[in-house]
Order: structure tokens, then sequence, then C-alpha cells
């Protein structure tokens, strides 16, 4: 079996100037809550990915926003795919999902009383959500002020694809 290291190409657009808009990444493993901390990626980062053949890999981007909304936010990939010995992977084998959220009215997230005293909003039902659904990615979308949005990124890997 070859690890196959992938990079994954992307930009991310909005009508809005926002100094305080960083990017992150997180493993899929992670659920990405609209307030947690994120690592951020350093600029005109990618995110490099290893798989073999015939599997799938995935990865989150996270977009999180300063004091401002970021409206009009859109993501894409740039290109293929590229391999650290320059082979590529065409951009038909990644799809980009947004990830959602659902209701979490009991808060069951939020247990830790430093992120309540942090986000006081937080004592509002209505805000509490939890990570879980993956639509597929929509043209554009917005992200509150001070919260995550997290774009799942899954690449699918050809059974015969070359190594490198």
């Amino acid at each position: 079996m070859h690890l196959l290291p992938v990079f994954v190409p992307f930009i991310m657009t909005s009508r809005v100037t926002n100094p305080d808009l960083q990017l992150g990444v997180a493993p899929l493993t992670c659920k990405v809550l609209r307030y947690s901390k994120i690592k951020p990626l350093l600029p005109d980062a990618g995110l490099e990915l290893w798989a073999a053949g015939n599997e799938r890999v995935s990865h989150q981007l996270v977009i999180t926003a300063g004091e401002e909304v970021l409206e009009d936010v859109s993501v894409r990939l740039t290109g293929d795919l590229q391999g650290s010995k320059g082979k590529t992977l065409d951009s038909g084998n990644v799809a980009l999902l947004q990830v959602s959220y659902i209701p979490d009215p009991e808060g069951l997230g939020i247990a830790d009383k430093t992120l309540q005293r942090r986000f006081p909003e937080l004592t509002d039902p209505s805000i509490r959500a939890w990570p879980d659904p993956l639509p597929p990615l929509q043209e554009s979308f917005t992200v509150p002020a001070r919260f995550n949005q997290p774009v799942w990124i899954k690449v699918s890997i050809p059974e015969h694809c070359p190594s490198g």
C-alpha cells in the first residue's frame, strides 16, 4: 500500500474585509462547535492529506468570523490536487460539504462555565447547536460574528491511483 500525499488548494472569498477573519483546520474526528478555539492556518497555506488508493480521507477547513458577520462567503477548489512527487488528482475526486448544526436546547455542548461567560448569548437555547449533518456546500453562506463555520473536505482516492 502506497500513501498518497495530497495538497488541497482552496480559495475563500467574502465581500466583507475583516482583519479578524481566520482560517483554520481541524481533523475529521473533531466536533467543531460554533465557538471553539481553532488553530489558525498560515497565510497562503493549503491542506496536506495522506491516503492510499481506494481510500477516502477528510479534514475540515474552519472559517472563523471576527467581530463582524461575514456575508457572501464562498469556498472552492482552485485546481486539481497535487502530490508530493508532482502527480495530480482530478478535483472531481473532492467533495466540499458544509457542516450544519442541530439545535442543542439542553446545552449539552456548553457545560463549561468559562464558555458561557465568554459567550453569554449561549444562555439563549435558540443559539445552542451541535455540529452533525453534512449537506452539500452552498454557493455562498454567512458566518455569524465570533462563530466558526467548518467546510468538510472529502477526498476519494481512485483504486489504481499511482503513488506520489
